[in-house]
């Protein structure tokens, strides 16, 4: 009896079974209240055609304006470029047709005797000394023609050294001292062929200069005789063509390195060009 009460005092201890939840009735597809269902967020608009068209069409424009920027800062580029290769060469072609024009003139004055030649002789130191007025287009061959023709083939514009306008053109610092050593080189050749002129009129420097100032010494104040034969020799002899070397080795040097400086510039403007075109072809 006492266990069959333990065993009943047991079962009476323990709570009652949970009754299950009922469940939610399922609703089919069409008893659904799409009033009460909530819509998705649209955070962004919807683009239909015409909005898409509009912004194609405003990215083509702001393209085309930025590309066309381009182009013309690629033009002047380009315009620079030939114009840094025609103003390097023409005045590298001026510089080395006056120096060869002035030593046809004096080794023909001294062949010749004719003065006609040393007075073309000083006409072209003048004018490239800026004391004469400058023949329109100096690169260009000039002498020949006034000689042939008698008359200037060309107008002429205001006297403008050479040396000046050297320092005005776009050179680098190593091309402009080329030039200006050719020049010197060539201003020294002067010299010896003034020698020779005056010897042609017998006119010589004192040969004792002991005692004299520099402008004394170099001063043509001995009176002899006509020496056309040393003045030729002066002209057509191994100095002066060694003399000749030193005014076309800078003008050589000058050539081969703005040569590379335009190479340079024009493959650079070349790319940028090619740049450009992709660009534009992108765009389309």
């Amino acid at each position: 009896q006492f266990l069959y009460f333990i065993d009943r005092f047991r079962h009476s201890s323990r709570a009652p079974p949970a009754k299950p939840l009922p469940r939610a009735p399922l609703l089919l597809s069409h008893q659904l209240d799409t009033a009460n269902v909530s819509k998705p967020c649209q955070l962004l608009p919807a683009m239909d055609a015409k909005n898409i068209t509009v912004v194609l069409n405003v990215t083509c424009v702001v393209g085309l304006v930025v590309a066309t920027v381009l182009a013309g800062v690629l033009m002047k580029d380009s315009h620079d470029t030939v114009q840094l290769a025609l103003q390097t060469g023409r005045l590298a072609s001026e510089l080395r047709q006056s120096s060869d024009d002035l030593t046809r003139f004096i080794r023909t004055y001294t062949v010749t005797g004719n003065a006609s030649y040393w007075d073309y002789f000083q006409q072209v130191i003048r004018i490239r000394n800026g004391e004469l007025p400058l023949p329109d287009e100096p690169w260009r061959n000039y002498w020949d023609l006034y000689i042939s023709d008698g008359v200037p083939p060309r107008a002429f514009g205001p006297p403008h050294a050479l040396r000046a306008r050297m320092l005005e053109a776009s050179f680098t610092g190593p091309e402009l001292e080329l030039l200006e050593e050719a020049q010197r080189q060539s201003d020294a050749l002067i010299d010896m062929e003034d020698v020779a002129s005056n010897a042609m009129e017998g006119r010589y420097r004192p040969s004792n200069t002991t005692g004299l100032t520099e402008a004394e010494a170099r001063a043509f104040s001995v009176r002899a005789p006509p020496n056309q034969t040393f003045a030729m020799q002066l002209v057509h002899g191994i100095a002066y063509h060694q003399w000749k070397g030193r005014i076309m080795r800078p003008l050589d040097d000058f050539a081969a390195m703005s040569a590379r400086r335009v190479e340079a510039a024009i493959d650079r403007t070349y790319r940028n060009n090619v740049v450009l075109i992709g660009v534009l072809a992108a765009m389309l």
